[in-house]
């Protein structure tokens, strides 16, 4: 009897996507699943990175190289206005870039750091809130969006967003 109750309220969580750990479950208004994977061109990579954004309450960190996407620009800066702390570190390219965002991020509030040093910033993530982190080989670019072969995991895993949450630490230091 007990392993038909079981089976019973597995089958019910199944259908309504909620078997843990492939589950879902509400932490305040962020709808928390482990990993999440889009695809572009025209995939959802842009509107996903925007409802993560939208749903920040206290940070954003982010590490990128290169950054031309007006929507996400906007999105952050939005982000910025209703009091959430925007970080974005960024490669040197980004200092004077023709369609860079960097002067739109800075007038609304963003702080913006770039990379000193040898090499490439070639990463491609975002923490947001310490809880979320959304990574992959999409550039925040308009080209990502609409012509590229891109990626982007949201991943949601203390243990993951830890690790990048301290590397970008250590990016912001520098």
């Amino acid at each position: 009897m007990r392993r038909r109750i079981l089976f019973g309220i597995l089958i019910v969580l199944f259908v309504w996507g909620c078997v843990w750990p492939l589950g879902c479950w509400i932490k305040g208004q962020i709808i928390v699943a482990p990993t999440r994977v889009y695809f572009s061109p025209r995939g959802g990579c842009e509107r996903a990175i925007i409802q993560q954004i939208d749903r920040a309450k206290e940070t954003i960190d982010i590490a990128m190289y290169y950054f031309t996407s007006g929507p996400l620009a906007q999105a952050l800066v939005r982000a910025e206005k209703k009091g959430v702390e925007v970080r974005v570190y960024l490669d040197p390219s980004q200092k004077t870039g023709r369609y860079s965002r960097v002067k739109e991020l800075l007038a609304g509030g963003a702080e913006v750091k770039f990379k000193d040093g040898a090499g490439l910033m070639h990463n491609k993530f975002c923490v947001i809130d310490g809880q979320v982190l959304i990574t992959g080989s999409y550039n925040w670019t308009k080209a990502a969006e609409e012509k590229n072969d891109e990626n982007i995991l949201v991943i949601v895993d203390k243990e993951v967003v830890g690790v990048f949450g301290k590397k970008f630490g250590e990016y912001w230091r520098e």
